[in-house]
């Protein structure tokens, strides 16, 4: 209900009763009474008058200027201090003399003795400017001060018309009561001129109560203020106006009162205010209301052709420019549930702001979500989004564009997830997803999302601030992939949901889980990262730049950059890359990891130091258990399952002076053993040798063409071409067996067989077989007939021969 129409109601049930009634009545009334007090009781009428019994007048003047005139046709009964006046007109011109009001009648009818007058049959109260007040009768009591009527009158003013039963008027307090059916139907005269006539106000009420001395006027009983534009309705409506009762601040309906804005009939329907208490202010004494608010638990709604929305909070304040939203702000528990053609939408917070784009009630322009915030979207049937921060910012485009998403912000412990939906979308209402689906979850301090022309799927985001994005596959691969940093930005592909690109900087970490446990968790880590994604949201590759870092299980490396692609499950590492595992340390020119056959593959001076106290130390045949061993070769390639490291082209494996070389060392921890094949060449202590490293003493050397370590026998064997360097002697041999015993590691016999040939600077030998012992340093030559061929002793043969290594002596057991 709009100001201008309150200041005619007002006007026309207080001026016309304070001014004209005061006027008339109670001055002809004190006049009338002095007059007795003065000595002149039991004359009611003056002489003149109580001589006429037709036309009579009677007037008061003041100044020479009338101040009312009562004029009746005739005098029809005068008895027991009873007058009774018949067709009476009743004139007030005010204290100027330029105010004319009037009061008409059937029936006059004064009563001394009680101190009451009664106007009868068609009494017509006509105010200066046009208002009029129509009853059957009006009663004027004086001592109780009022003026009343339980009969039905009508009232009229420019552009008011209206009615009731029962009017109460108490001229002391300035304040009236209409006891039941107030009806009003207000139209502003005073509107600017349009085309299409002034909308029309209907106020409707049980009863209605004005109190002058707190400028408050008050309906009760299925109000209703009903225009083509707006409705209010409440059990009872409350109208507070400003000192002097010029202007409206503000009014109030309460009980389950509602407020419906927009035009009453048309494609949509009207927007809807709905509360406990819904109050409206009036700025200025403007026309309409520029601020309306609701207390207790209140719902907006409100729709277009583009969307529907649902707003529900303990309070909503509504702001108003030229009767059109500007604004609109909800408190405590404020939940926002919009649905439109293209997604729906659930909102909610301990504060909501939303702010209108001005083409029409409904347009929104953005919506502020404050302390506790949610949103959850579902885009059509391909994907559901939910987010959660202290702070929520969403931009949305204008109408003409569908009202969808142009922008969003978010603050404050941000948490995003967006699930690409492989089935039905009522899984949202079940507050779950299906377990095939693709989700992404991120988490930063401050987000930006920007949207696409579309309104509903994402273009891009930007991420600050303890950024961490999800990544949860389906069933098919069941990996939890987290991406950490302190920036992120993400472009999506066009018309889906689907991420495109992930771009991540400052303190990079990515943490892949296995759901399962089938595997170990990698956690990599640099300067930079980008990340590509297929067409169907699965990742296809990520590089990382900068002080690249990996983790998985036992396993560590470092490298300039790293290049990791899903569908194989290859890790590059490029630029100086290095691994850390378990007491050892790797280096190449490059490295492969394959995570889905758990094989590390490193090639271009590929260089290996293993601590000799490590927990599992590399297998080797060296005496100096403690000291590190190094390997190096072109190649290696891991193989973890089997715990195998194989190094290929010039392998070496050295521990201080002793060594292994070929063209492949094979290191087995599983099974404790070393192989080294093609071109082998070997060197290692025997228990005869001096101190490892020790003057004039040089560990043996041995060459073959396949070496094999056992580190549970403590057995090394060599095979095909076995060539044995030691003290300056020389054993041949298809295949040799050395034993290793005692803490140093050290070679303590060997066992030769197939052709063996042995040559020492004084003497060679030849046999099926050899043994030597290196505590006694002694060789034992067996075969058939088996013979040594001495420079100082000449040739010895026999079945098995002892040489001593010593001296010159050889011992043959038998012939």
């Amino acid at each position: 209900m709009q100001p201008k129409h309150i200041l005619l109601l007002r006007r026309v049930l207080i001026i016309v009763f304070i001014v004209f009634l005061g006027a008339v009545v109670q001055s002809y009334y004190s006049r009338s009474r002095r007059r007795v007090e003065e000595g002149t009781a039991g004359q009611i009428l003056t002489p003149d008058i109580k001589r006429a019994t037709e036309g009579i007048q009677f007037s008061e003047h003041r100044d020479g200027r009338a101040l009312f005139k009562v004029s009746a046709q005739k005098l029809v009964e005068t008895r027991a201090a009873r007058n009774i006046l018949q067709t009476v007109e009743a004139l007030n011109f005010g204290n100027d003399g330029t105010r004319k009001d009037s009061i008409q009648s059937d029936y006059c009818e004064y009563d001394q003795a009680n101190d009451v007058i009664v106007f009868n049959g068609n009494v017509l109260v006509t105010v200066q400017g046009g208002t009029e007040i129509r009853s059957n009768a009006l009663r004027y009591e004086k001592s109780s001060d009022t003026v009343k009527t339980s009969e039905r009158f009508t009232i009229k003013d420019r552009g008011i018309h209206g009615e009731g039963i029962g009017l109460r008027y108490r001229f002391s307090a300035q304040s009236f009561v209409i006891d039941k059916q107030v009806k009003l139907h207000i139209r502003n005269p005073e509107s600017k001129p349009t085309p299409a006539p002034p909308a029309e106000t209907i106020i409707q009420a049980e009863s209605a109560v004005y109190d002058h001395a707190h400028h408050h006027l008050r309906f009760v009983g299925n109000v209703s203020a009903l225009q083509e534009n707006g409705e209010l309705r409440s059990a009872a409506l409350d109208i507070h106006f400003g000192p002097g009762d010029q202007q409206i601040e503000y009014l109030e309906a309460n009980q389950g009162a509602s407020y419906k804005m927009g035009a009453m009939s048309g494609p949509s329907p009207p927007s809807e205010l709905q509360g406990d208490t819904i109050r409206m202010y009036f700025q200025g004494g403007a026309g309409a209301p520029d601020r309306i608010e609701t207390r207790g638990r209140g719902s907006f709604r409100s729709q277009t052709a583009q969307r529907r929305d649902v707003l529900n909070a303990e309070r909503i304040l509504i702001t108003l420019v030229e009767n059109q939203l500007h604004d609109l702000a909800a408190h405590g528990g404020a939940i926002l549930s919009s649905v439109s053609s293209q997604n729906q939408m659930a909102l909610g917070a301990d504060k909501l702001t939303a702010g209108f784009a001005g083409q029409g009630s409904a347009a929104l322009d953005t919506l502020t979500l404050e302390g506790h915030a949610h949103f959850k979207s579902l885009e059509g049937r391909e994907a559901t989004s939910a987010l959660q921060a202290g702070r929520i910012m969403i931009r949305f485009a204008s109408p003409t564009a569908g009202q969808g998403i142009k922008e969003l912000t978010a603050a404050e412990r941000v948490d995003w997830q967006l699930t690409k939906l492989a089935a039905d979308p009522l899984v949202v209402k079940e507050k779950k997803a299906p377990t095939d689906a693709n989700q992404r979850r991120l988490r930063s301090e401050n987000l930006r999302v920007v949207y696409q022309d579309d309104g509903v799927h994402v273009r891009e985001l930007r991420a600050l601030e303890h950024c961490q994005v999800e990544l949860v596959p389906g069933k098919d691969k069941p990996e939890r992939t987290q991406i950490n940093a302190e920036r992120m930005d993400i472009t999506f592909r066009a018309n889906t949901d689907q991420m495109e690109k992930v771009f991540a900087e400052q303190t990079v970490k990515v943490i892949t889980k296995s759901v399962d446990r089938s595997s170990s968790d990698r956690v990599t880590a640099s300067d930079r990262l980008t990340a590509d994604f297929k067409p169907d949201g699965q990742l296809q590759a990520m590089l990382q730049e900068g002080h690249f870092q990996f983790m998985e299980g036992k396993r560590k490396g470092k490298s300039d950059r790293a290049r990791y692609e899903e569908s194989t499950e290859l890790l590059y590492l490029l630029g100086h890359p290095k691994i850390e595992e378990e007491g050892s340390t790797t280096s190449a020119d490059e490295m492969v990891v394959n995570r889905k056959l758990r094989i590390l593959q490193a090639a271009g001076d590929v260089r290996t130091r293993q601590y000799g106290n490590a927990a599992q130390s590399v297998n080797s045949p060296f005496t100096a258990s403690k000291e590190p061993t190094f390997i190096t070769a072109r190649s290696l390639e891991l193989h973890d399952k089997e715990g195998v490291a194989i190094y290929r082209g010039n392998a070496w494996v050295r521990q201080e002076n002793n060594y292994v070389h070929a063209m492949t060392v094979e290191v087995d921890n599983a099974k404790q053993q070393l192989i080294a094949r093609t071109n082998v060449t070997s060197r290692t202590q025997f228990a005869g040798d001096g101190g490892n490293g020790a003057a004039g003493q040089q560990p043996t050397t041995v060459h073959a063409d396949l070496m094999h370590f056992h580190q549970k026998d403590q057995r090394i064997r060599y095979e095909k071409n076995v060539r044995l360097l030691q003290k300056g002697s020389e054993i041949i041999a298809e295949t040799a067996d050395l034993f290793l015993a005692g803490t140093d590691n050290r070679v303590e016999k060997a066992f030769f067989k197939n052709r063996v040939f042995i040559k020492q600077p004084e003497r060679e030998g030849r046999g099926d077989e050899a043994e030597y012992y290196a505590k006694e340093d002694k060789i034992i030559l067996v075969g058939n007939l088996a013979q040594v061929d001495s420079k100082s002793k000449g040739k010895s043969i026999g079945k098995r021969l002892t040489i001593f290594n010593n001296g010159d002596k050889i011992f043959i057991e038998s012939r």
